[in-house]
Order: structure tokens, then C-alpha cells, then sequence
């Protein structure tokens, strides 16, 4: 990706991982962060200690929100602020790394429920569709 100082990409699911991988190298590499991330108890220690790292890297143009990406309400109410941090231009990128949902098995006594795969599916595949969405409508994505 060829970029400047005004670049921004959009992590969803940024703090342990993949998410956490990128938004450290993309950091290093000039861009500002914006990330979302769900955590709590030990993998909220984690998640700070990536986003103090990830904050360095990028020079202070890093932004962590620690609520549910997967919520209609999140995305709604968040557009606008990722509108303000990139002065309403295009994200460089569009990252969904939300790993989430139920890990039962599938068959055996107690077999995965038609709730938990709906969860699973709209966490994991569903909410980038919807933030996909949103992102073009308010003109975010090209």
C-alpha cells in the first residue's frame, strides 16, 4: 500500500493475533490505527499492553475502542468518530479479525444449537458486511 501520514486502516478485532500483527506492522509502516477489540479479564491485560506498543509505533495515531464491533449500535455509533480521526477520507484498509463465536461440536450429545451458529456466523462473517456497508455509504471506502 503506498501511504502517507494521513492514512488510516480500520482493525476490526485489533488487539491479540492476526489483528494485533498488523496494527503493529502498519503502525511501523506510518499508519494511523483505529481498532476494535472486545476484551475483558486476562486478554484485556493483552489488549493494552498491544495498544500502549501499537500507540509508540504510531507516533500517538492510535485509536482502540473496547466494545462489541459486532453491534449495529457500535457501528452506528462510531462511524462518526472514525469520519472525524480521518478527516472524512478514504480508509487504506479494511481488516475483520473478530474470532468470536461458539467452538461445541457439531454432533454428540450436546451438539452445537441453531443460537450459538447464528451468533458465530454473525459475528465472525455478518459484521463485515455491515461495517463494509456503512463504511461506503458515509464514503469511507472506496
Amino acid at each position: 500500500m503506498e501511504k502517507n501520514m494521513s492514512d488510516w486502516v480500520l482493525l476490526l478485532g485489533g488487539s491479540t493475533g492476526h489483528g494485533a500483527a498488523v496494527a503493529k506492522q502498519l503502525a511501523k509502516e506510518g499508519y494511523g490505527i483505529i481498532a476494535f477489540h472486545f476484551d475483558r479479564g486476562e486478554a484485556k491485560k493483552i489488549a493494552e499492553e498491544t495498544i500502549i506498543e501499537v500507540n509508540s509505533l504510531s507516533g500517538g495515531r492510535c485509536h482502540y475502542f473496547n466494545v462489541n464491533a459486532a453491534s449495529e449500535k457500535t457501528i452506528e455509533k462510531y462511524i462518526p468518530t472514525i469520519k472525524d480521526l480521518t478527516s472524512g477520507t478514504s480508509l487504506k484498509l479494511l481488516l475483520h479479525s473478530i474470532a468470536f463465536g461458539t467452538t461445541t461440536n457439531f454432533f454428540g450429545s450436546k451438539p452445537v444449537t441453531q443460537r450459538q451458529m447464528d451468533m458465530t456466523v454473525h459475528v465472525m462473517a455478518n459484521s463485515l458486511l455491515y461495517w463494509t456497508q456503512k463504511l461506503y455509504e458515509e464514503k469511507l471506502l472506496k
